[in-house]
């Protein structure tokens, strides 16, 4: 193998090895494009040009940014190399409606490489160019499983290209999208590659996210909700895609969490019914949730959301003058009664019953009970005049 001398070489190195490649295999070529196609709703946004000082490049995809480092330098070239190659399905810049070149990352020692992007992303893209020839195949480790949205005179060295982590070019052009959401990157290319260009972007989603609180309609800008006291769970919200969620305002927002994950909102302390920490002291707590999009659009949705805690443990009685089983009591002495918490007063009578059989010994109506504080039933209280 002969090292390229410059960029301009290795080009015309390429452009030779292709225009021999369109001729001897022409057939291959035809038989192992993997077909384009985009989902509705879907964009294609790719890298601005890529800044590098040393072994550490950096740039950004539609306002995310990222940095690349190497185990060696990294190299750059004006754009992708025979751009238009790649199917104008995916608007790579120099392409058909991909706008002008921006400087990329070029490969041609055999380097590994990790890229870090500024915050978690839903499914990043990379795209290649001249990844291989057809006398000395290249291989690209992808560091984890992607999907090969698109490509030209390039085999899955393991699984097939719908889901893959390695694949091996022959003079090979393709367009990859890694699963799940990602914050980094391990990539590498082993040592042999002469040429090759590399591009991130994203398959931005132009649906913007739509909250749905428990129980709740889809995309409501409110929501309210009741939990029992005495717990730390709220709910879990659910966004129509991938998202990090985040509590942005409210009242009450210091008395609340979420998982920037999942969307389950919870309380940081469990609240008491008897003794509430909101903002109005009234056991109704107000926070503002937000879920931000993964795909690479700066764009959110927010809910503010109403939490009301009910009053779930029910009144014992903690003491009482004269005590259970006592004897010698008066007749016309007072009995004092103790609860855990404040008591309504309704109609029943309390009772005092006999120890030895458990039969009602004499009953003491609302008529003759005065309590220290009292408080009227809801039905029993009257409007406003």
């Amino acid at each position: 193998m002969k090292a390229p001398v410059n960029d301009r070489a290795s080009r015309q190195m390429k452009a030779a090895t292709k225009n021999w490649r369109l001729c001897a295999f022409h057939a291959l070529a035809l038989v192992s494009i993997f077909a384009a196609s985009q989902a509705a709703g879907q964009e294609y946004k790719w890298s601005g040009a890529l800044s590098v000082s040393g072994t550490t490049a950096s740039g950004s995809v539609n306002g995310v940014g990222y940095t690349i480092t190497s185990t060696g330098g990294i190299l750059t070239s004006p754009g992708m190399f025979n751009v238009a190659a790649f199917s104008d399905t995916y608007k790579i810049p120099g392409d058909t409606g991909g706008g002008a070149n921006v400087t990329v990352m070029r490969e041609q020692t055999g380097s590994n490489y990790t890229l870090t992007f500024d915050r978690p992303v839903e499914q990043p893209l990379v795209a290649i160019a001249s990844l291989g020839n057809p006398s000395t195949p290249t291989t690209f480790n992808f560091g984890s499983s992607v999907e090969i949205l698109w490509s030209s005179a390039v085999t899955a060295n393991n699984g097939t290209l719908a889901s893959t982590t390695s694949v091996r070019g022959s003079e090979g052009f393709l367009v990859a999208k890694y699963s799940g959401t990602i914050s980094s990157i391990t990539f590498g290319v082993p040592v042999g590659e002469i040429y090759m260009n590399l591009l991130m972007g994203f398959e931005v989603s132009t649906v913007a996210p739509t909250i749905t609180a428990p129980g709740g309609v889809a995309g409501a800008s409110t929501a309210a909700i009741s939990v029992d006291e005495l717990q730390t769970a709220v709910g879990d919200w659910e966004v129509n895609k991938a998202a990090n969620w985040s509590i942005t305002g409210g009242a009450d927002s210091s008395a609340f969490s979420i998982n920037s994950s999942t969307g389950v909102l919870s309380f940081r302390t469990a609240p008491d019914y008897l003794s509430p920490t909101d903002s109005g002291a009234d056991n109704t707590y107000e926070v503002t949730v937000r879920a931000t999009d993964l795909q690479g659009v700066p764009q959110n949705a927010e809910q503010t959301v109403t939490v009301t805690v009910t009053d779930a443990t029910n009144p014992s009685l903690s003491s009482s003058s004269p005590a259970d089983n006592a004897t010698g009591v008066g007749v016309n002495a007072n009995i004092v009664l103790n609860f855990s918490e404040v008591v309504v007063i309704g109609s029943d009578a309390i009772a005092i019953k006999r120890a030895s059989d458990d039969a009602d010994f004499d009953a003491f109506t609302d008529a003759i009970v005065s309590v220290k504080e009292r408080i009227t039933p809801p039905e029993k209280q009257s409007a406003p005049k």
